[in-house]
Parts: structure tokens; C-alpha cells; sequence
């Protein structure tokens, strides 16, 4: 078992108190000194692990690249007493080493570095949904994109990270049911979101509800000046996303709504983009 000094422990910041418990550092391997990333997180027990997709994606370009894993390093109802085992959903303990990327993509310094990070991170989703591979993301968002290294060549300028609620397509298992409780509210599509109303319980997550997600990525513009600095929040178009994000899904999902065709906040999206970015 190799030791990689640590470097700094990295932010990884969880609205629930509950959930993968995920910890991230920077650390350095002994032999190259390349700089990895070491991730630690309890994945619920039955679910596929990231290690495993990402063996799948070996060297894909715009995919994160894993160095090496290691799992069997506990399970929560090894520390439960024996009256509720059963009560609670069974985590593993999950250690994954990857290659170190940059920041995620909301740290672009320019309209360009920004649009070839989510050009090159939607070129790697489009490998991953191939007929050869099958695999669905579901978890599109600024913080799983990150920015490539400076001098990152085409294909690996935006590099999709945290595969840890990805779905692989298989002959017995072809679909995974949609589901609002899967993702980030403000980058999810208006399909899983709808999930939330309880009608149609059998919606399938598909590839074009990753791509809304990217789609809802670029809209988060409205935070940004194209030098990367940010617009305060009081302003128009950071209040019309932050309705993408406070609330509950079922509000929104009736916000989302406006970029329809015809409606008024979909021409105020585009006046605002238009006004700071120019033609993008």
C-alpha cells in the first residue's frame, strides 16, 4: 500500500447532515511528486461503485483518471448496535485516487476557458453514453466539472469528475428511473425535476436529461462577468437563478419553466447574457 503525503485538505461542502460524508485531499505521490487528489467517501451498499465506471473510462479524455483504489475499509452497521441493524441503509467506505485537475469550472478566467471546459466535458459525456460504454452521469453540475490544467490540450480542457450516482446500461439493467432526489435542483432537468409531483412514477433518466443539465451550466453565466469576477447577487440575473435553487423542487420546477419558448424570463436571460457577454 502506497502513502501519499497530504498537501492540504480540500472543501467539500454538504447541505445534509446526512449522506456520503465525502472528504477530499490534495496529496502528492513519493515517487513521481505528480500531485493527486484523494477522495473518501461511504457509498450506500448495492450500488455500483465510482472505482468500477472509472476502470471502464480508463484514459478517456474529459474523464476524470483514477490512479488506484481501495475499498473494504468499513461499513456503517459495523458500528451499529445490533437493534437497529436493518433500520438504517448500509454504507461502504471507499477511497479513490485520481489525477489533479484545476478548479471546478465556476473559477474560469475568461469566456473562452469557460466555453472549452463545458465544450470538452460534453465531448467526454458523449463517450460515455456510447452504445460501448453506456454510462449516465445524473449528476451534472459547476462543481462536477472542472477546469483542465493550463496547458490542457482539446478534450481536456473541462474534465467530468464524482461518478458516484453514475448508471451503467446493461442488457438486465437497460434504464434507471428518474429521480429529483438525485443531482443539484438548479441544474436538474425539468423531467427529473418532475419526478417531485409523484404522477408518472416510471420516467427514465436519459442522456438529453444530462445534456439539460449542461444546458442550465451555461445559463449559470448570469453569475459571472466573462472575466470570471462575479455580478453581486441583488442584481437581475443572479436573482433569477437563485429561484432555481431556494425553495423546494416542485418551486423549481415551475421557474424553470419560464426559459419556454415565448416567456418573458427567457428573453430576460437572453437580454442580460446578451448585454454582458455579447454573442457567446
Amino acid at each position: 500500500m502506497k502513502i501519499y503525503p497530504i498537501l492540504e485538505q480540500m472543501r467539500t461542502p454538504r447541505n445534509d447532515i446526512r449522506g456520503r460524508a465525502t472528504a477530499c485531499w490534495r496529496v502528492q505521490d513519493p515517487d513521481t511528486l505528480e500531485e493527486l487528489v484523494m477522495k473518501d467517501s461511504w457509498r450506500v451498499d448495492g450500488l455500483r461503485g465510482e472505482h468500477e465506471l472509472l476502470e471502464l473510462v480508463k484514459d478517456t479524455p474529459g474523464v476524470v483518471h483514477m490512479v488506484s483504489y481501495e475499498t473494504g475499509r468499513g461499513e456503517t452497521r459495523d458500528f451499529r448496535c445490533p437493534s437497529t441493524i436493518g433500520s438504517f441503509q448500509n454504507r461502504v467506505a471507499t477511497r479513490l485516487t485520481t489525477r489533479a485537475h484545476g478548479c471546478s469550472v465556476e473559477h474560469f478566467k475568461s469566456a473562452v476557458q469557460l466555453l472549452s471546459a463545458i465544450r470538452d466535458a460534453i465531448a467526454a459525456h458523449q463517450r460515455l453514453v456510447a452504445d460501448d460504454i453506456g454510462i449516465l452521469h445524473r449528476d451534472v453540475s459547476a462543481q462536477n466539472v472542472l477546469l483542465g490544467k493550463e496547458d490542457a490540450l482539446e478534450g481536456e480542457r473541462g474534465v467530468l469528475i464524482d461518478f458516484d450516482l453514475a448508471f451503467r446500461a446493461t442488457t438486465s439493467e437497460p434504464t434507471i428511473k428518474a429521480d429529483h432526489n438525485v443531482g443539484l435542483p438548479i441544474f436538474q432537468s425539468l423531467s427529473v425535476l418532475s419526478t417531485v409531483f409523484g404522477g408518472n412514477k416510471n420516467i427514465p433518466h436519459v442522456y438529453l436529461d444530462d445534456l439539460q443539465s449542461f444546458f442550465y451550466l451555461v445559463y449559470t453565466t448570469l453569475l459571472f462577468r466573462p472575466d470570471g469576477s462575479r455580478v453581486p447577487s441583488a442584481e437581475e440575473g443572479p436573482s433569477i437563478l437563485f429561484t432555481w435553487n431556494d425553495g423546494t423542487p416542485r418551486d423549481t420546477f415551475v421557474n424553470k419553466q419560464g426559459l419556454t419558448a415565448g416567456n418573458p424570463i427567457m428573453h430576460s436571460v437572453g437580454r442580460l447574457i446578451k448585454a454582458s457577454w455579447g454573442r457567446i
